[in-house]
């Protein structure tokens, strides 16, 4: 979230856009944001019922830095 933020107060400092047009993006990158996220949230999920994937779990917690 950190990040996407960052990135939108970057795009919308740099556009001289009205209220609603700057709504639009906020929820354009949101909804982005939660579309990229979904399929590993899922996978990470259902790996975490299955205790035969200790892979993927530990693949997951690598690559977005967990512990």
């Amino acid at each position: 979230n950190e990040i996407k933020d960052a990135e939108l107060e970057r795009l919308l400092r740099k556009l001289n856009c009205d209220q609603h047009t700057e709504d639009e993006i906020r929820y354009a990158f949101a909804r982005l944001v939660n579309k990229l996220l979904h399929s590993p949230t899922v996978s990470l999920r259902n790996a975490s019922e299955n205790e035969s994937s200790p892979s993927l779990v530990e693949a997951i917690k690598g690559l977005f830095r967990l512990k």
